[in-house]
């Protein structure tokens, strides 16, 4: 079951992202923090909920949160070298690294693009760091390509 998260669910949503917030960590330490900020997350994720255009779903099992997707619609108006673009976007998205594999994230990502549809809107984009294959092979099965990429030097 998916549904609309509640302020009931932040502690959950901080355990999701604490989970997600791990794996970069390892992968990446010198840019993701070990420590995540519990309470400066949860102030987020309190004013991402009622804010205009910003979606946060919650995926259940047995009545319990095991995985949730953030989302935005954002209007994008023409300028000298785009036209105008109105499109979802995908800040987050979670599962429980218990229940991974057992459809929890095609779900959310389903219900976002049913979310998406019924606002007129067919586009919806995400983006991930390199290293994450997982994230890869899971948006390539719903689909996803690859548009754009952003390269660092040190």
């Amino acid at each position: 079951m998916v549904r609309d998260a509640e302020e009931r669910d932040l502690d959950a949503l901080i355990a999701l992202l604490s989970d997600v917030q791990a794996i970069h960590a390892k992968a990446l330490p010198d840019i993701f923090r070990s420590d995540l900020d519990a309470d400066a997350a949860k102030g987020m994720f309190r004013e991402t909920l009622g804010k205009q255009g910003h979606t946060v779903l919650v995926a259940e099992d047995a009545g319990q949160p095991v995985g949730y997707i953030w989302f935005e619609i954002f209007d994008r108006p023409a300028n000298f070298y785009h036209h105008p673009r109105r499109a979802g976007y995908i800040h987050h998205i979670g599962v429980s690294a218990s229940v991974r594999r057992q459809g929890f994230g095609r779900a959310l990502v389903e219900a976002t693009r049913s979310r998406l549809a019924d606002a007129g809107i067919d586009e919806v984009g995400v983006d991930y760091w390199a290293f994450n294959t997982r994230a890869s092979q899971f948006f390539a099965s719903l689909g996803f390509e690859p548009q754009h990429h952003i390269a660092f030097a040190r």
